[in-house]
């Protein structure tokens, strides 16, 4: 049956629900593809059993394709209704609070885009130095070799 909605959709893979598990689950990854691919079909065939989160659930595919949950407010809203889905998920092992909270400890952690700030590889493979960049990348401080030309 899993491999039917593979064929059906043109998307997606099996996987293993967890990593010791025996249960097989179809899993779509790309946004693009449920957006594209899985989110119309049920648009157009509703579901009768979990409608409900199903729109909670689409709402948020379309919010993250458009990029909201970049921004606090945009994962906020986000997390709230992945929240609310699933008989308001009784049984995830972190709360929304810790979620949130979470999240404000990351973002206060993050660099400021404002700020520039080096990031280094070291050497990889045959290289026999390292490459910098600076994030944001900024092309005017590009360097090739070692006189600064473009």
């Amino acid at each position: 049956m899993l491999e039917e909605l593979i064929s059906f959709f043109g998307i997606g893979r099996i996987r293993a629900k967890g990593p010791k598990s025996n249960v097989l689950t179809y899993a779509v990854d790309s946004l693009r593809d449920l957006e594209e691919g899985i989110l119309p079909f049920f648009d157009a065939h509703q579901l009768v059993v979990k409608a409900a989160d199903f729109r909670l659930f689409a709402e948020i595919v379309r919010s993250m394709r458009r990029k909201e949950h970049l921004t606090s407010a945009g994962f906020e809203r986000a997390a709230r209704l992945a929240y609310a889905m699933n008989a308001q998920g009784k049984q995830r092992s972190r709360t929304l609070t810790a979620v949130l909270a979470g999240s404000s400890e990351t973002a206060r952690q993050a660099p400021s885009l404002s700020e520039t700030v080096k990031i280094q590889s070291d050497p990889h493979g045959d290289m026999g130095s390292q490459a910098e960049m600076p994030w944001p990348f900024d092309p005017a401080h590009r360097r090739v070799g070692s006189n600064n030309s473009a």
